[in-house]
């Protein structure tokens, strides 16, 4: 449990396979972390996607867990927010997911990416 009345920093990482949410106190010592995990969609070889309602369940899920230890959610000043990178989220006229989130290890792309390079080089 966190130390009575004490700031608390929120930390979210929505990664590829599972999210965390971490508690730092105000000398940015851990306090307690919660974790839910989640699968990697493969519906074709090469292809990765997630529906990004997991990730949403998921921060539900850990953050319950965090609240159900005893912490306190309005100690908490400040909020970090870090995320897998090129992950696509495509919404609907309502705002609801319209389709599952193309992850950045995603291969379903790979011959167009060697024709560009065949075309234009590398720089590597």
């Amino acid at each position: 449990m966190s130390e009575s009345g004490r700031a608390l920093c929120l930390g979210i990482d929505v990664g590829t396979s599972s999210l965390k949410a971490v508690l730092l106190n105000d000398s940015g010592s851990l306090v307690d972390e919660a974790t839910a995990d989640y699968e990697v969609e493969t519906p074709a070889p090469g292809w990765t996607q997630q529906d990004p309602d997991i990730w949403w369940a998921g921060l539900r899920s850990a953050l319950a867990d965090l609240w159900n230890r005893g912490h306190d959610a309005t100690r908490i000043e400040a909020i970090g927010l870090t995320g897998q990178m090129h992950s696509l989220v495509i919404l609907d006229d309502a705002g609801q997911v319209a389709c599952p989130a193309i992850l950045w290890s995603d291969q379903r792309t790979a011959a167009e990416c060697g024709e560009i390079t065949d075309l234009i080089g590398s720089e590597q």
